[in-house]
């Protein structure tokens, strides 16, 4: 969840797709709202029975209103999503191999320690190749 929104703020911030939509759109529907505020109703109440400790409410609660301020942008998602496809197949699919390769090296890193410097080398040479 905390992955989702960090990406939601970085496309919203870093793009053009938050300029084109209007106030009224912006507006959560009282379903997802409510729907979500059920959600936690029902966990709390599950871990009350079963007689946790309050720290597995923090756990299990934490991500529903990180979940809710995710898909209260579901329009920015969708639109993302739509400028995507306008990229011609070959440059989405290699844009899509080098974005999947990053989060192996990252993944592989917690296990080897050494493949974090190639991905940092990697990311340190990033600005000379592309046209930023």
């Amino acid at each position: 969840g905390w992955t989702s929104y960090a990406s939601l703020l970085i496309i919203k911030s870093h793009s053009n797709l938050t300029r084109g939509v209007s106030k009224e759109v912006k507006k959560p529907s009282h379903l997802l709202a409510c729907s979500f505020i059920a959600l936690g109703v029902l966990v709390a109440f599950f871990l009350l029975i079963q007689d946790c400790p309050w720290t597995y409410y923090v756990y299990c609660l934490l991500p529903i209103p990180i979940w809710y301020a995710v898909l209260r942008e579901f329009r920015v998602i969708q639109d993302f999503v739509l400028s995507l496809l306008t990229f011609p197949p070959s440059q989405l699919v290699a844009r899509l191999f080098i974005f999947t390769l990053g989060i192996e090296v990252l993944v592989l890193s917690f296990f080897y320690r050494y493949t974090l410097t190639a991905g940092l080398v990697a990311f340190a040479c990033w600005p000379f190749i592309t046209q930023l």
